[in-house]
């Protein structure tokens, strides 16, 4: 299997290489979701997956090209998310200061950082998005359909491949599908992924950027309808409850796109509904979270408990996390091994209270640059992209509860985090020029008596004589 997945590798690589970047981008998301990364060289201690090969190509094009690297500036989601990682990495290493842990932290920034750089640097402009876009939604209309069979037939397609991965337990799901409960009378389809909550979670977070090729002329402008149908499709033969709601949040805040100024009532609406239901049920709001908004059933008392032994233990793991280790609350929840479905508590348990705080610092800093732009920008398409994204993070922040993530989904967040990031910084290269900047120039000591463009003249003249 080894050959195959160097074959694979070289052909990415080739293509990561030689397709234009936008396109070699969509490129590497499509060997990323249809090649499983459980499948992986190994040289000496360390997996190189296919998807880790070709994103270190493809950043080392970046890098190496002037024109690709041209424009740069950096921003404060570049801060957060870089410097989230980096103390990630350094108090996981020193909680289990093991080779293990170097290694294992180190394919997760290939996985993470690299992927963030890429789509940083390369997605610079509408047309790079939108070719981006297209061939990824092109890639995942038939992994969708593929989603749908497994569903319908119980027949998994790529399961005949766990026997290669090295790192799996003898009881885990892709060794043993079976032993997944199916729901409706469909199976819960996973494809080359390494469980069904990754497997739809990922058309989950396309979705927004899928419908947004709506926008464009010919035949986009229609297929922009099966696409998002495909997505959603694919999304629900997960037949798990995580995407589930995420594709219902998503949708949630899509409908929201004419009416952002519902988000900040609804924000603080929600708030006093927490509080009221914590007195009126005298117990903790997530625990009725979990007994009522669970769609298709499942172990939502699983979670509630997880969130209670992460407060009653939270003495062992706020400095530095377990590092990597079972932080043995099964306990809590009758179970030998300590199954951590919330993806914040994953954070906490990596890299302590600091490492969360940094990752959710990394989350409010990108939703807030977004909405900023939505009340900022003139372009409308540039507000309908910065909506786009915000509804696909603000999905996922909401499906954290329930979820953490692994495997593909983990690269792809941090490239819709790059995206944010690129975006943000185009939008200053088109925003107006107000009269604040203006101050700001003056006090530059730029000529005085230039008129910034013909838009800004009468700002320009007005911020001089304040």
């Amino acid at each position: 299997m080894d050959q195959i997945t160097l074959l694979i590798a070289a052909l990415g690589s080739v293509l990561a290489a030689l397709l234009p970047p936008a396109l070699a981008l969509a490129a590497y998301v499509g060997i990323l979701v249809w090649y499983p990364s459980y499948l992986s060289v190994q040289i000496g201690t360390v997996d190189l997956s296919v998807g880790r090969i070709v994103i270190g190509v493809l950043l080392l094009r970046c890098l190496a090209s002037p024109r690709i690297r041209a424009g740069f500036r950096r921003n404060a989601l570049d801060v957060w998310v870089l410097g989230s990682l980096v103390l990630a990495t350094v108090v996981y290493c020193l909680a289990n200061p093991t080779s293990d842990s170097l290694v294992n932290r180190g394919g997760y920034f290939v996985d993470t950082a690299f992927v963030y750089t890429c789509f940083r640097l390369i997605i610079r402009d509408r047309r790079g998005l939108v070719s981006f876009v297209k061939l990824a939604a092109v890639l995942l209309a038939p992994l969708a359909l593929l989603g749908a069979v497994e569903a319908a037939s119980g027949e998994y397609f790529f399961v005949g491949l766990a026997k290669y991965c090295r790192w799996a337990r003898a009881n885990s799901l892709i060794m043993n599908p079976e032993r997944m409960e199916g729901r409706w009378g469909f199976t819960r389809a996973f494809g080359p992924f390494g469980h069904p909550i990754m497997f739809g979670s990922t058309f989950a977070l396309f979705l927004p950027l899928v419908w947004m090729l709506r926008r464009e002329k010919g035949i986009w402008a229609f297929g922009a309808w099966p696409l998002s149908a495909l997505v959603i499709l694919g999304a629900l033969t997960s037949m798990s409850s995580g995407p589930w709601v995420m594709v219902l949040a998503v949708l949630f805040f899509m409908l929201l796109a004419s009416r952002p100024n519902w988000l900040k009532p609804l924000f603080w609406g929600t708030l006093a509904l927490v509080v009221l239901v914590s007195i009126i049920s005298n117990r903790s709001f997530y625990h009725v979270l979990f007994s009522y908004a669970n769609p298709l059933g499942g172990a939502g008392w699983h979670r509630a408990r997880l969130i209670d032994a992460a407060i009653d233990s939270f003495g062992q793991w706020w400095l530095a996390g377990f590092g990597g280790r079972d932080p043995g609350w099964g306990r809590y929840v009758g179970m030998a091994i300590t199954d951590i479905t919330n993806h914040y508590l994953l954070v906490a348990v990596q890299s302590g209270l600091v490492g969360l705080l940094a990752f959710c610092g990394m989350l409010i800093v990108a939703v807030r640059d977004l909405l900023r732009m939505v009340k900022a920008a003139r372009d409308p398409w540039v507000v309908a992209v910065a909506w786009a994204l915000f509804s696909a993070l603000a999905g996922l922040m909401v499906v954290f509860m329930s979820v953490s993530l692994f495997g593909q989904p983990v690269s792809l967040f941090y490239g819709f985090l790059g995206i944010t990031a690129s975006l943000i910084q185009w939008q200053r290269t088109l925003a107006p020029v107000t009269v604040r900047a203006v101050r700001r120039a003056a006090h530059e000591r730029k000529p005085k008596g230039v008129i910034l463009s013909w838009q800004h003249g009468r700002e320009y003249q007005r911020a001089r004589h304040v």
